[in-house]
C-alpha cells in the first residue's frame, strides 16, 4: 500500500511513519503545513543524534521521501488533488495535521483516508486534546490514540481501533506522548493495514463527544485559587514542552518553572524580575522562573528522555 501522509513533524508522526514503512508499505510524500516554516523541524532534527526512529526527517532522509509544505487545503484544494492522484497513493494518513481536510481529498481517498487522534473520541476532539487533559486532571480517563477513518466533521469518523494510554501518577507530558506514539505506531504496524484489507469495518463512535478548541483559563492561568504544590506539579509535569501563564495587572506573564515556596501568603502584590516572579497563592508565597537559564541543558535533557524509550 503506497500512503500519502499529512502531518506535523513529532513523535506520534515519526513512530506512525516508521512502522508503516518497516510494515513493507511505502509512502508517496510527506506533507506538512506550510505555517510550520523551517522552524517547526528544529526540534525533531535534533532527536536523530541519538534517536533516529522517533524523528519524522530521519525515516524521510533514510527512505528518500520528499517533504512538502502545503497550505490549508481550502485554499487550493483543486491543485492538491491533482497532486495526490499524480503521486498514485492510495491511502491517505493523518497525524496531527492542523488543516481541515476538504471534501475533494476526502472523495478521492473515501474510507482509506484515516487519522491518528491522542485521544479516546469521542471525548476530546479537537486541536489540542493531550494539553487539555493533563491541565483538566482528566488524562487518567480519555488518554489514548484513536485511530479513525476521516470525515467532514471534525475528528467524528468511524473508529477503526482505539488505544487506551493512561497516565501514570509522575508521568510528564513529554513521557506520556511518548506512550501515545508508541501505540499510534502499533496501530499503524497492526490495525491500519487490516482494516485497508477489509479485514475489519470501522464502528461509529459512541457515548458523549467533546470539542476542545482552546484551554480554558482556569487550567492554564496560575491565580490565588491554586496551591503552591499544584504550581509545582503542574510545572513539573508540562516540562519544557508548555508554559503556564499568570495575570498581573494587565499583562500575562509566563512561567516556565518552579523555583521554592518562601512561606505563608503575605498579602503583598506579585513581584517581578528578570527572570523571577514572586506571588501569593492559596497557601503561599512562591517563586517561579520566567525563563529557563539553561536552555541547551534542557534540550539535551529532553532529548535524553526521548532516546531512553522504548519503540
Amino acid at each position: 500500500m503506497r500512503a500519502l501522509f499529512l502531518a506535523t513533524p513529532n513523535l506520534t508522526a515519526a513512530r506512525v511513519l516508521w512502522r508503516w514503512l518497516a510494515a513493507g508499505h511505502e509512502v508517496a510524500e510527506f506533507w506538512y503545513p506550510e505555517k510550520l516554516g523551517r522552524h517547526g523541524w528544529r526540534r525533531d532534527r535534533r532527536i536523530p543524534l541519538l534517536a533516529p526512529e522517533w524523528s519524522v526527517s530521519a525515516a524521510l532522509r533514510r527512505h528518500g521521501i520528499t517533504a512538502r509544505a502545503v497550505p490549508p487545503p481550502a485554499k487550493n484544494e483543486p491543485e492538491l488533488i491533482e497532486l495526490a492522484a499524480r503521486l498514485g497513493a492510495d491511502v491517505l494518513i493523518c497525524c496531527y495535521f492542523p488543516y481541515r481536510i476538504g471534501p475533494g481529498l476526502l472523495d478521492l481517498f473515501g474510507p482509506r483516508a484515516v487519522n491518528f487522534h491522542p485521544a479516546l473520541l469521542p471525548a476530546y476532539r479537537g486541536p489540542m486534546p493531550t494539553l487539555a487533559m493533563m491541565l483538566a486532571g482528566e488524562s487518567h480517563r480519555h488518554g489514548g490514540m484513536t485511530l479513525h477513518v476521516l470525515s467532514p466533521e471534525m475528528d467524528a469518523g468511524a473508529i477503526i481501533a482505539a488505544t487506551p494510554v493512561p497516565t501514570e501518577a509522575d508521568d510528564t507530558l513529554l513521557q506520556w506522548r511518548l506512550g501515545l506514539a508508541r501505540a499510534a505506531g502499533e496501530l499503524a504496524a497492526g490495525p491500519l493495514p487490516a482494516f485497508l484489507a477489509g479485514a475489519t469495518v470501522a464502528q461509529p463512535q459512541a457515548g458523549q463527544a467533546s470539542y476542545i478548541k482552546t484551554l480554558a483559563k482556569e487550567w492554564a492561568e496560575i491565580d490565588r485559587q491554586w496551591s503552591s504544590m499544584r504550581v509545582r506539579e503542574t510545572l513539573r509535569r508540562l516540562g519544557s514542552q508548555h508554559p503556564l501563564r499568570v495575570a498581573i495587572d494587565a499583562d500575562r506573564v509566563t512561567v516556565k518553572g518552579f523555583v521554592r515556596r518562601l512561606g505563608p501568603p503575605t498579602g503583598q502584590p506579585a513581584l517581578r524580575s528578570r527572570r523571577r516572579l514572586t506571588l501569593d497563592v492559596a497557601d503561599g508565597r512562591i517563586v517561579l522562573a520566567t525563563r529557563r537559564r539553561y536552555k541547551a541543558w534542557q534540550s539535551l535533557r529532553e532529548l535524553l528522555t526521548i532516546a531512553r524509550a522504548p519503540l
